[in-house]
């Protein structure tokens, strides 16, 4: 099973934006869910956690 990446805050004034890293590699890939979300909850839901874990070779 993937282990879970931190989570990390972007701070924009009081405004804070969650985020995490996973892997190395040459390319970023930025996956954004909507409005509002919390990316901790989503490795949670069976469906959406499928979706976040990356292959090793795709990751470069």
């Amino acid at each position: 099973m993937t282990e879970v990446p931190e989570t990390r805050y972007a701070w924009n004034g009081d405004v804070a934006l969650a985020y995490q890293v996973m892997g190395e590699g040459p390319i970023d890939i930025v996956y954004i869910q909507g409005y509002v979300s919390n990316v901790d909850l989503n490795w949670e839901s069976p469906r959406l956690s499928r979706f976040l874990r990356v292959s090793p070779p795709m990751l470069g």
